[in-house]
């Protein structure tokens, strides 16, 4: 039997390594060994794979005592393989059924081939688009029913899964160390087997998830590609650009290109196959900036995709998708001209969720259409209150609550605002990656931050201001920093760090990760995110006294609880935790106990389990 080596280098970024090392366990047989090389990763990353795969047979851990680069780390795993085919697998993707077999089947039915690269909706060569309204599942099973084992020649492959003969490995050794850390190397060694006379191909059945670009920092990775880049084409420049005007004028890929982009167009929108009895459900929202609320759609859509749910998002009449680089999504959305186009051409589905008050009279309507059983609503804030100056939009939003009678709600303070309506609301905790917003273990000076929005009043970031001025006057010592948008810069002192917009969950952690107290003085909060990812982070939070918030937020146990209109209070919590580190301490390690409820992985379960209870309630 063929024995295959899968050789996955490591470095942080847990929340991927658990589902790449996942689906590889899921979806491999006896004859597979993998070979893990952690390259010096944190504490939380070398844990976890220590206990993980202590359980796993045919499987070499191995850890980097410091971080040596990607190269050398990929190359230490070469070493240790023993397969007849080798596959270098980044640690950002997710394989599927039938990944080994498919390989394995092409090596053995194409001899000449010494290189096999999936497609991915995420890669060089062998990039396909992800059609809108499928999820990695839908895409991966229409892509194996289409192509099967078709492969084409590509001569140039992407190395986040790279498979090769031993005879290839035998002949030109590993990844050459003068791209250390990385770039360039895979498509150095492909031109190198093609001159040994093997062919190179994509195999078209074959899908692998890839997140991408995980290996390095945007600064870093544009480095090191300049640099091996100019390496590459001195030594192949005359022959890659012979390829490259091969591949524009005769793209083996682009029928299937132009395959998948018509997906979304056609007759295939519709991707709720009536005859797949799985639970499907479709989130509607208006639009997709980057807000806390649309994080946690597109983070429980991508956990009921994990959990087999066919879940997807529609967005209706706006155009921004900002919130789409937060994190990598495991959907690609629909997009909807306006309401009447929802309703004329939208997919069916057991539920059509809503995500806000607007959005509730749009899925009473798709229900009344058919084109859903049943309908839910993920209400996140009690909308009316946001309407202060407009009582005409704010008994809109009220009304929505009696609209649609399945409601999630985050907090026993929305619940009981919500219990006037009827209907069952059922309270499903918020989910947070706690992979990605951890304690990385590193030292800090003390620092306060906080978030800015002056679009939205009840973020009071007027009193936030008052709080930081005073704080960098008469606190001068103390490191202070704002993140967000919407304000100038120049109405806060010189010496306020101005973090900008963290555009993704890891940005928002890294610059946690460097603070030790947080500031939310909103008026109030629903939930209050921001508190919760700075608690699970090791930061020590000064938050307000209203709302949901205190659904986790416990005054003198992990957090200070202020009034957000008191400005010399707040100061005063401040100044109370700087003196005393005792308090800090005890309220940060108190904190350690309050993220454990709050996981994705917990979500998305509750969130299946009420859906499903949604549905087989109609069927007596």
């Amino acid at each position: 039997m063929i024995k295959i080596s899968v050789v996955v280098p490591i470095y942080n970024a847990l929340d991927q390594v658990r589902e790449c090392i996942e689906s590889l366990v899921q979806h491999r047989h006896g004859n597979v060994e993998l070979i893990i090389v952690n390259d010096g990763s944190d504490l939380n990353a070398k844990a976890w794979l220590t206990e993980r795969l202590a359980k796993e047979d045919n499987c070499t851990l191995i850890h980097n005592e410091e971080n040596i680069g990607y190269l050398k780390s990929v190359n230490k795993g070469f070493s240790k393989t023993s397969g007849d085919i080798i596959v270098s697998q980044n640690s950002d993707t997710i394989i599927f059924s039938d990944f080994f077999e498919k390989i394995t089947g092409i090596f053995d039915a194409h001899k000449d081939v010494g290189i096999i690269n999936p497609v991915s909706t995420w890669a060089n060569w062998t990039r396909i688009p992800f059609p809108a309204g499928h999820n990695i599942y839908s895409l991966q099973s229409y892509i194996d029913q289409t192509y099967g084992r078709e492969i084409v020649d590509i001569n140039c492959a992407s190395g986040f899964s790279f498979a090769f003969r031993r005879e290839v490995y035998e002949q030109l050794g590993g990844f050459d160390p003068i791209y250390d850390p990385g770039y360039w190397e895979e498509t150095d060694y492909c031109l190198k087997a093609l001159d040994a006379g093997w062919r190179v191909v994509c195999a078209m059945g074959l899908y692998v998830f890839h997140h991408g670009w995980s290996s390095f920092g945007e600064e870093m990775r544009n480095a090191h590609m300049h640099v091996n880049g100019q390496i590459f084409r001195s030594r192949w420049l005359e022959r890659f650009d012979e390829l490259e005007r091969e591949w524009t004028a005769n793209d083996p890929l682009r029928a299937m290109r132009h395959d998948l982009e018509t997906l979304e167009h056609g007759p295939n929108k519709n991707i709720y196959n009536k005859d797949d009895k799985s639970l499907s459900v479709l989130y509607i929202v208006p639009d997709m900036p980057l807000y806390g609320g649309i994080i946690s759609i597109l983070q429980v859509v991508n956990r009921l995709v994990l959990e087999g749910v066919r879940a997807n998002v529609a967005i209706v009449s706006g155009k921004r998708t900002d919130a789409l680089r937060y994190a990598a999504s495991y959907f690609s959305p629909l997009q909807f001209e306006s309401e009447a186009d929802l309703l004329a051409s939208g997919p069916q589905a057991d539920l059509y969720i809503a995500t806000a008050w607007d959005t509730a009279y749009t899925v009473k309507k798709a229900h009344a259409r058919g084109l859903c059983k049943d309908t839910a609503y993920f209400v996140q804030d009690y909308e009316p209150d946001f309407h202060p100056d407009d009582p005409v939009q704010s008994i809109k939003a009220e009304v929505s609550y009696d609209l649609v009678q399945n409601r999630i709600v985050k907090t026993e303070w929305l619940k009981k605002k919500l219990e006037k309506f009827g209907g069952e609301t059922r309270i499903i905790p918020l989910g947070l990656n706690t992979d990605i917003f951890a304690d990385y273990g590193r030292s800090r000076s003390p620092m306060l931050v906080s978030m800015a929005r002056p679009s939205s009043p009840r973020r009071n970031w007027t009193v936030t201001r008052k709080v930081f001025q005073f704080l960098s006057e008469h606190w001068p010592d103390l490191n202070l920093g704002i993140y967000g948008f919407g304000f100038d810069h120049g109405e806060l002192p010189p010496n306020i760090q101005n973090f900008g917009v963290l555009n993704s969950a890891k940005d928002v952690a890294n610059m946690l990760n460097d603070a030790t107290m947080l500031l939310d003085a909103s008026i109030y909060q629903g939930f209050g995110r921001p508190g919760l990812e700075a608690i699970a982070c090791g930061v020590v939070p000064i938050l307000t006294k209203y709302g949901g918030i205190t659904s986790y937020a416990v005054h003198e146990e992990n957090c200070l609880l202020i009034d957000p209109m008191d400005v010399s209070g707040i100061v005063a919590a401040i100044i109370r935790l700087l003196g005393d580190p005792d308090l800090m301490a005890t309220l940060k390690e108190n904190g350690k106990q309050v993220k454990q409820k709050y996981t994705l992985k917990n979500e998305g379960y509750m969130t299946k389990v009420f859906f499903e209870e949604i549905i087989d309630s109609r069927q007596y």
